[in-house]
């Protein structure tokens, strides 16, 4: 899951494009059996990609709250990543509130889209250049607020490991990009299902 689901994404049929635009939630399926195992590798994944937005946009709980009651959804049976938010409470991960977490990230990064553009080209210029992509303002402001909030995700789901991989919060930002796509939500939610398909 640390490689991103973009290698996922460009293997799936892109004749589900249409239905996905118009059936967004509706489509995404519920009818699959995971082990406890399974999921924590879906929660760990969506807290990343949580963290990485947190860290490169301005999104704060009032704009958290409102893609909630935007998407219909019930609040108090999702975790809320906002730093003002406590978080030892959150109920555990279902996959019905995975879902729900993956129409909010759709929905959260389709709001922004041109800062999300505006990394990733900067990230593929720098690397393409031969130089640390951290030494531009943008990313490294990205970097120093993602780790912080990437790490305490981690350790809250009881994740020990410390992951220093220098290209995961990259990673994180190409998956956000998808992610703001109108089909964005049925992308991810293929991609992460089909991960732990993989695994069987």
């Amino acid at each position: 899951m640390d490689g991103g689901f973009a290698g996922v994404i460009l293997q799936l049929s892109l004749t589900n494009q249409r239905s996905a635009n118009n059936q967004i939630g509706q489509d995404l399926r519920l009818d699959i059996a995971l082990e406890a195992e399974q999921l924590l590798v879906i929660q760990s994944y969506l807290e990343g990609l949580l963290s990485a937005l947190l860290a490169l946009t301005d999104c704060d709980q009032e704009v958290w709250q409102r893609a909630v009651k935007a998407l219909g959804l019930d609040s108090s049976q999702l975790m809320n990543p906002v730093p003002s938010v406590d978080l030892a409470n959150a109920p555990d991960l279902t996959l019905e509130n995975a879902r729900s977490l993956v129409l909010i990230l759709g929905r959260l990064a389709s709001q922004y889209p041109e800062i999300l553009r505006r990394a990733v080209t900067l990230m593929e210029q720098m690397q393409e250049q031969g130089k640390d992509p951290a030494k531009t303002a943008l990313l490294g402001a990205y970097l120093e607020k993602f780790w912080p909030r990437y790490h305490q995700a981690r350790r809250r789901l009881g994740l020990t490991e410390i992951e220093t991989s220098v290209s995961l919060p990259f990673k994180y930002l190409i998956d956000l990009l998808f992610c703001s796509h109108p089909a964005g939500p049925h992308w991810l939610w293929s991609a992460l299902l089909s991960s732990t398909s993989e695994g069987d």
